[in-house]
């Protein structure tokens, strides 16, 4: 027997995992651990779409699985089946209404399979097989009713089919079904044929009765005539009697009501014109009181507007200031005061240009005669560079000059001592006293000149060799000598040295004189003094820093007669943008241009100053036209009320209008009565005769009494005739009705024959039933022990001695099981959760057994917390139990409780963490 075994879920996109995998899953018994609402029965529930098929219809929920974006679903499934591998693409759609579309494919091995096939590879096996086989769902387990969900699968499952729809338990209950219906079909036939036969004999004896009742008819008919004809008699002699009484009041209210309009008068003069409009007048008045208050204060406001600003009525009337002209005058502003800070900003930049100019010229002043170069010359000093580039030559120039100065001494110094030993040459000559060598003296001042030009230290070494010298030539003096071949040898060898040395200071010289003129030259040109060697590089130090300063001058002089030339630009743009706002102003009768750092503000006044003065036009026209409206409604009376304040003119208003509205009614009243008069028909004889008959009132309402009186009796037997009538009427329409006796005899003869055939049919129906009914409880038997049994031993597994399980039906087929233990006999519904869920765990555990033994495919048992009911025993119970049943179907367990993941890791499981 293959096992289906599950390796990985790749690309989760399912419900609240997006893009999710779970590596890892090929263990015996798998245990996904997360807490409430990490995703774990979405695992699940994928778990079992991809096995079974999609089950979950949008009625139960299937919608919560969908993504916030798309209505597909998916997610892959590495897998093996027996020894191949198994690859599932899972997708499914989920609709609006009913199942999710199934959209799977995979493959098994090199074999590609569509989602037709799996059923088939499965061995037959449907979404409902799986979910309610494979899938333990803790809720369902200890669910009350939960055998209700198990009575079909119970008989199917035994026929060797679990589909839910498709049950011969159903069958049968159509079939007593049925039966039942035909049985009542019988009795309300045995019915009908007793009617119908009841019916054929009233119709045997209807024609004499009808002739009867129709004689009858005919004389009430008569009699219900001649009664209304007496009614009507009497309803008109009553009317005769209502309108004489009637018309004797009107008289009198006639003659009351042209009293009283004589006594009233007329409205005097005009009024009467005016008076219609009282209404309208006194509203016109309150909204002209109204209108005047506005116009008030628009004109105080207006004054304070003009005064703010500084200008008269007559230079704002009738202008306007729309968004465009309040624009163009906002621009034109800023346009004048971008001008404005733009000359402000080159004037500053030229007074800061004129006191570097300024600067500059101090210094070169100050500097100029240092190098003696006129103010003439200036422009001849060269760029800093060049003079930078003659600090060479003045270094080889002092080079130069120091050794001619060293090479004149070394050759005083020679020509000395050649004197000295020229004299040295007599024999006779004695030695003489001390004193001091006048040449040597000489080169040695030479020398220490020489050394304080280079360096003032050297200068104070050399003085200090010299002044050691001369006090030895002091004490020594000069001692004279015999004069021998070897002093010969030595004067030769000194006259050699003065040569040598004369011939050096030559050569010195050319290069002195050679490296002065390279630096003499151009500053000559420049019209600078001439420097020695040794002060050479000084001053074309501080000629170098005057170059700069003439050059940095000349650029500032570059740059102001741009901003001067920029200047001028800004003035010219300053005037022509002043000319463009003065002449806005100007258009608006306006000479002072405010200054454009208060323009805004002032502009802001101005408009409310516009505002106001055209509010005040508005409301001027506005009183005006209601001033015009009043008088012309009180044109009729305007002679009459010259002169006179608007309470006097209300008073009379009021007081006519209170006469006018008597006079009315007294018309109305009036109309009535002459139409009371005429509708009494006060002028007809038989009015005449009534009244000469019955003179009072009393005398007609006594009349008119008894003409209601005799009216009612004969209205009573009127009606008693014509109820009598309706009864007749009805009871010969259904006399004749009865009378078409072989369509009742026909009708007799098809029900009796349809009562036969519904007789037949129900000892068919009702044998069918019960033969099918016994058949499925035989099977049931036969086949359910079982089943029973492998539960019993799934649970005792948990709960040792828990006790054995029953199997039966009730009379209306639903399954029972009970449990018989140590409390007797219980059902399911009467277990505790923990019970129940332990039964159906059992149960649901034996199915899935027995369904493996007969597909020959151990598929996963996919469990979802269905510990939920338990104790703890129980679920280290049921744990180990499963332990032993993954070593046949991979278990995949779904919790969020972390004492059933230590139970479960106890048992070895592999652990999965959400």
């Amino acid at each position: 027997m293959s096992q289906l075994r599950i390796h990985s879920i790749n690309d989760l996109h399912f419900g609240k995992h997006q893009g999710a995998s779970f590596k890892d899953l090929n263990h015996d018994f798998v245990v996904f651990y997360g807490l409430n609402e990490s995703g774990k029965s979405t695992i699940a529930e994928y778990l079992t779409w991809t096995l079974g098929g999609p089950w979950r219809s949008v009625k139960l929920g299937s919608e919560r699985f969908r993504s916030l974006t798309n209505d597909h679903v998916s997610g892959r499934l590495d897998c093996t089946l027996g020894k191949e591998k198994f690859d599932i693409d899972a997708k499914f759609k989920i609709l609006k209404s009913g199942t999710p579309s199934d959209l799977r494919s995979g493959s098994i091995g090199k074999r590609t399979i569509a989602v037709k096939q799996f059923s088939n590879e499965f061995k037959g096996l449907t979404p409902e097989d799986f979910q309610w086989i494979y899938r333990l769902y803790g809720v369902e387990l200890g669910r009350i009713g939960t055998s209700q969900d198990f009575s079909n699968l119970f008989t199917n499952f035994t026929m060797g089919n679990t589909k839910t729809d498709s049950n011969p338990r159903e069958a049968a209950r159509d079939l007593s079904a049925e039966a039942t219906r035909l049985a009542k079909d019988i009795k309300d036939s045995n019915k009908a044929i007793t009617s119908l036969r009841v019916q054929i004999t009233d119709a045997k004896r209807t024609p004499d009765h009808l002739d009867d009742l129709r004689s009858e008819q005919s004389g009430i008919k008569t009699a219900v005539d001649a009664l209304e004809m007496e009614r009507i008699v009497l309803q008109e002699q009553k009317q005769l009697i209502i309108n004489a009484r009637n018309g004797s009041g009107a008289i009198n209210k006639q003659l009351r009501s042209q009293t009283e309009l004589e006594i009233l008068g007329s409205v005097p003069g005009r009024w009467g014109e005016v008076i219609p409009l009282a209404s309208e007048l006194r509203r016109v008045q309150i909204v002209l009181q109204n209108a005047l208050e506005k116009l008030t204060g628009a004109q105080s406001e207006a004054k304070s507007a003009l005064a703010k600003i500084g200008l008269t009525d007559d230079s704002i009337r009738d202008q306007t200031l729309t968004a465009v002209e309040r624009q163009q005058l906002q621009s034109a502003s800023l346009e004048v005061g971008k001008h404005e800070t733009n000359l402000i900003d080159v004037d500053s930049q030229i007074a800061e240009l004129d006191r570097q100019i300024s600067a500059y010229t101090s210094e070169i002043n100050a500097k100029a005669p240092l190098v003696g170069v006129s103010p003439t010359n200036l422009n001849s000093v060269g760029p800093q560079s060049h003079i930078t580039d003659l600090q060479g030559s003045a270094a080889l120039w002092l080079q130069a000059s120091q050794d001619f100065t060293i090479t004149e001494s070394a050759l005083a110094g020679a020509q000395a001592h050649l004197d000295e030993m020229m004299i040295q040459k007599d024999p006779t000559q004695t030695p003489t006293g001390a004193k001091i060598n006048p040449m040597f003296l000489f080169g040695a001042l030479i020398l220490v000149a020489g050394l304080s030009l280079i360096n003032p230290i050297l200068s104070l070494v050399g003085a200090l060799g010299s002044a050691i010298a001369l006090a030895v030539m002091s004490k020594k003096g000069v001692i004279g000598q015999t004069a021998t071949l070897d002093q010969g040898t030595r004067i030769r060898e000194v006259q050699n040295k003065v040569a040598q040395a004369k011939s050096d200071l030559a050569a010195n010289q050319i290069r002195r004189d050679t490296a002065a003129n390279r630096v003499t030259e151009p500053l000559t040109k420049m019209g600078a003094s001439i420097p020695t060697a040794e002060t050479c590089s000084s001053m074309l130090t501080q000629l170098a820093h005057l170059a700069n300063q003439i050059t940095g001058r000349q650029s500032v002089f570059q740059k102001i007669a741009l901003v001067r030339a920029l200047k001028t630009q800004s003035e010219q743009s300053l005037g022509t943008a002043k000319e463009v706002l003065q002449n806005l102003l100007h258009n608006r009768h306006i000479d002072n241009v405010p200054d454009t750092s208060v323009f805004n503000a002032w502009l802001m006044d101005y408009e409310n100053a516009v505002h106001a003065s055209q509010a005040l036009v508005t409301r001027a026209d506005t009183y005006s036209e209601l001033k015009s409206e009043f008088e012309i409604l009180l044109a009729p009376i305007a002679d009459q009320i010259v002169g006179l304040p608007w309470s006097a003119i209300n008073n009379l208003l009021s007081e006519y209008e209170d006469l006018t509205g008597r006079i009315a009614t007294a018309q109305q009243n009036l109309g009535d009565s002459n139409i009371e008069v005429s509708a009494a028909g006060m002028d007809k004889p038989e009015i005449r005769k009534i009244l000469e008959t019955y003179s009072s009132n009393e005398a007609l309402n006594d009349r008119e009494s008894s003409l209601i009186d005799s009216i009612t009796a004969i209205s009573v037997e009127r009606d008693n005739h014509i109820a009598r009538q309706t009864e007749i009427t009805i009871e010969i329409d259904e006399k004749e009705a009865m009378e078409i006796l072989p369509s009742l005899l026909l009708q007799l003869g098809e029900s009796e024959e349809s009562l036969e055939d519904a007789m037949r049919d129900h000892k068919a129906y009702e044998l069918a039933s019960s033969m099918l009914d016994e058949m499925i409880n035989r099977f049931e038997r036969d086949n359910q022990d079982p089943l029973i049994q492998e539960a019993q031993q799934i649970i005792s597994q948990v709960v040792p001695n828990w006790g054995n399980l029953l199997y039966s039906r009730d009379d209306k087929g639903n399954v029972l099981i009970e449990r018989d233990g140590t409390g007797g006999k219980l059902i399911d519904e009467r277990l505790s959760d923990g019970g129940r869920a332990l039964l159906y765990l059992g149960i649901r555990l034996a199915f899935a057994k027995k369904d493996a033994e007969k597909r020959g495919i151990r598929l996963p048992l996919i469990c979802d917390d269905p510990f939920i009911h338990f104790d703890d025993d129980r679920t280290a119970a049921s744990i180990k139990m499963f332990k032993s049943i993954a070593e046949q179907h991979q278990v995949i367990l779904f919790t969020c409780e972390e004492s059933t993941l230590d139970m479960a890791r106890a048992q070895g499981a592999h652990v999965i963490k959400i």
